[in-house]
């Protein structure tokens, strides 16, 4: 299990392979954000703690 303070941000554009990874993730007992995409994913990291990010290599527009 992991540990209470531990955030993970997990960012792809397939919403299906985000909604995998978070439930996966959240029933190990991480603190799960996500998002579809490269600005959300900035806009997340500029205001929020995160301990580790999980991304897709290839993204439309910014890889």
């Amino acid at each position: 299990m992991a540990d209470d303070s531990s955030t993970i941000l997990v960012v792809d554009d397939a919403p299906d392979t985000l909604e995998v990874m978070q439930r996966n993730l959240t029933s190990q007992g991480y603190a799960v954000l996500s998002a579809p995409g490269v600005p959300e994913a900035i806009q997340i990291l500029d205001n929020s703690p995160v301990d580790l990010v999980i991304t897709d290599l290839k993204m439309p527009k910014v890889s």
